[in-house]
C-alpha cells in the first residue's frame, strides 16, 4: 500500500510539488521508525545526561568557587595575623635592642668608672709604697744615728722641742716625759 502526502503552501495550487514524500507501510519503514524513535530517546537520554553532568559541573564549580573564596578569606586572615605578629615581633626586637644599647652604655660607664677607680687605687698604692719606703729609710737612718750619737736619752734633732709620751703597754698608762715626774 502506497500513500502520498504532500505539503502545500498555496491552497490554490493543487498540484503535487517537489515536497511530496512517498510513505510505504512496510516492515522496513516500521523498523526505520522504531530506529528513529530509539535514536530520539537515546538523544534525549544523552541530552538529559549531559544536562545532569552540566548541572553537576556547575555545582562543582560553585563549590570550588566557595572553597576558593573561603581559602582567600583564610589567606587574608593569615596575612593579617602574620603582619600583626611581625609588627609585634619587630617592636619587641626594637625594645630588646634599645635595652641592649642601654645596658651596653651602663656597662661601658661602669667599666670606665672601675678603670678610673683602679687607676686611683694604683696611684694611692704607689704613694703608700713610696711613703713606706721613705719611712723605712728614715728608720734605718735613725737606727744608725742612735749608736753613734752616744746620747741615749736624747732624740734626734728632727724631734727637737717635740712632746714625747712614753707608754707602758703592760698597764696601759701614759707618762709625759716633759713633766719630769
Amino acid at each position: 500500500m502506497v500513500t502520498t502526502s504532500s505539503h502545500q503552501c498555496n491552497a490554490r495550487n493543487s498540484e503535487i510539488d517537489e515536497g511530496t514524500v512517498l510513505f510505504r507501510n512496510d516492515a522496513n519503514n516500521v523498523t526505520e521508525l522504531q530506529k528513529a524513535r530509539r535514536q530520539k530517546k537515546l538523544a534525549e537520554e544523552v541530552a538529559r545526561l549531559q544536562q545532569e553532568e552540566l548541572k553537576a559541573v556547575i555545582e562543582d564549580k560553585e563549590k570550588i568557587k566557595a572553597y576558593l573564596d573561603r581559602l582567600n578569606l583564610e589567606v587574608i586572615a593569615i596575612k593579617e595575623d602574620f603582619e600583626s605578629k611581625s609588627k609585634r615581633l619587630k617592636e619587641e626586637i626594637e625594645e630588646i635592642e634599645k635595652a641592649k644599647r642601654e645596658r651596653e652604655a651602663e656597662l661601658t660607664t661602669y667599666v670606665n668608672s672601675q678603670g678610673s677607680q683602679l687607676a686611683s687605687l694604683g696611684n694611692k698604692e704607689q704613694d703608700l709604697r713610696q711613703r713606706l719606703k721613705n719611712l723605712t729609710s728614715n728608720i734605718a737612718r735613725m737606727v744608725k744615728l742612735a749608736p753613734e750619737s752616744r746620747q741615749d736619752n736624747c732624740l734626734p734633732l728632727q724631734y727637737h722641742k717635740a712632746i714625747v709620751v712614753i707608754m707602758n703597754i703592760g698597764n696601759e698608762t701614759v707618762i709625759d716625759a716633759s713633766k719630769g715626774r
